[in-house]
Parts: structure tokens; C-alpha cells; sequence
């Protein structure tokens, strides 16, 4: 099985998924020391340019532009740089995912919970 690489770091997750069988299709990593580590560890696997914030969002299923500001302690507009906004797409759960689950949680939750065993 193929897949994609996003916030690769140094390939951690990578080196793991490779020795359970699977093929890095790409890898996408802001840090230049990273990116250098990965180019000599995946010399084969194409690191693509640097993805933007608002890329970042689309890949994580977040409206455009979730992150590009806030609201401070006196309920001011704060707009957020890109550091802080990639760190927060790095951190952040995939909408999708977390739609997944809730949905599971629901759905176990409206059935009846099985009898004669104790769970602790």
C-alpha cells in the first residue's frame, strides 16, 4: 500500500510504516534539516515545495483560512503568522477523522450495551 507523507519530520512514522510494508508515495516537511534527512534516508521519494497554511487546512478538512486569525484577551482580531498557523495544522486532528469517530460514538451509543460482561 502507497500513501503520503504530511509534517514528515524525520521519518519516523515513516521508517514505521515502511517496515510494516508500506510505500512512501511523497513526503511534505517544512524544515530544511528534516527535508535533508529525508532526502538521504527516501533519496527516490519526492519531497514536494513547501505547502501553505491554507493548503494545510484543505489537507486537514478545515475551512480556508481556520487559522489565519484570533481573538485576544480584549476580543481584538489577532492575525496569526504562518509559524504558528503550520505548527497548528501539524497538532491538529483531521476533521474528517474526528467526524468519523463522533459518528461511531453515536451510533454505539444508541445501541443497547451488552449483557453479562463487566468492562473495567
Amino acid at each position: 500500500m502507497r500513501y503520503g507523507s504530511l509534517f514528515s519530520g524525520v521519518g519516523g512514522f515513516d521508517l514505521g510504516l515502511e517496515r510494516a510494508g508500506m510505500e512512501c508515495a511523497w513526503m511534505c516537511e517544512k524544515d530544511p534539516q528534516a527535508r535533508s534527512v529525508l532526502r538521504r534516508h527516501w533519496p527516490d521519494v519526492p519531497i514536494p515545495r513547501r505547502l501553505t497554511p491554507r493548503e494545510c487546512e484543505r489537507l486537514q478538512a478545515f475551512p480556508d483560512d481556520w487559522t489565519a486569525w484570533g481573538v485576544d484577551e480584549d476580543g481584538e482580531r489577532v492575525e496569526l503568522a504562518d509559524g504558528p498557523r503550520y505548527r497548528m495544522m501539524g497538532n491538529a486532528v483531521t476533521v474528517n477523522v474526528a467526524e468519523w469517530i463522533g459518528r461511531r460514538i453515536m451510533g454505539a451509543s444508541s445501541t443497547p450495551a451488552p449483557t453479562g460482561r463487566v468492562l473495567s
